[in-house]
């Protein structure tokens, strides 16, 4: 099943603030400081370094997602390395200030010319991409990022309903975490976070009478 299967967790329709209160907390990818809410979306703290905060209320098992709304593209021309926004889950050992953080992230990084997706592991803070693709995407997509054992998966829905963009299967962490939010560059934007215990589809069986 394509689509999530779990609720949305925020919509962020509250005045302006960071992300690290209630039920969120952050960052947990280095100690320039957490997201921000700015008119009902999630915006970046920095322009140069990624920023993220990332879901206290629970942490989630083995088999999991996390999906929300990019409703503003990060501009590839604004300078600094890395442009995009991204989807982590698993995160293991999140410590606010800490770049000490275990876990996956699904990466849309914006480019000049076409744009990649990436799927990276961080290995106390260390990051490796394990998959990648070329693929363009836009303001306005939703992505969904799900873990169900070993295999990581990456879906977009441009509007014409969800559909897998990216997968591999890695054993390293086949375990439970936390969710959350990252955002690289300053121009990006989230909205409408959701995410949890993947439901599996289970079809149901009718019998004639």
């Amino acid at each position: 099943m394509a689509a999530p299967t779990t609720p949305i967790l925020d919509q962020f329709n509250r005045a302006d603030q960071n992300l690290d209160t209630g039920n969120w907390a952050g960052p947990f990818t280095g100690t320039v400081g957490p997201l921000k809410i700015l008119s009902n979306e999630v915006a970046s703290m920095s322009g140069t370094y990624g920023t993220d905060s990332y879901w206290i209320a629970e942490s989630f098992g083995v088999d999991q997602e996390v999906y929300a709304t990019c409703t503003v593209k990060p501009d590839p021309n604004e300078g600094s390395i890395f442009q995009g926004v991204w989807l982590p889950l698993r995160i293991i050992d999140p410590h606010p200030g800490l770049s000490i953080h275990s876990g996956y992230f699904l990466a849309m990084d914006s480019q000049v010319g076409t744009d990649d997706i990436y799927i990276y592991r961080f290995d106390s803070g260390a990051g490796t991409i394990i998959e990648g693709v070329s693929l363009e995407y836009s303001a306005g997509d939703k992505f969904l990022f799900r873990a169900v054992g070993s295999l990581l998966t990456g879906y977009r829905n441009d509007g014409g309903g969800w559909a897998e963009i990216i997968s591999t299967v890695d054993t390293t962490y086949v375990v439970g975490g936390w969710i959350g939010l990252h955002i690289e560059g300053s121009t990006g934007r989230w909205d409408d976070f959701g995410g949890g215990n993947y439901v599996p589809f289970v079809p149901q069986i009718y019998r004639r009478l």
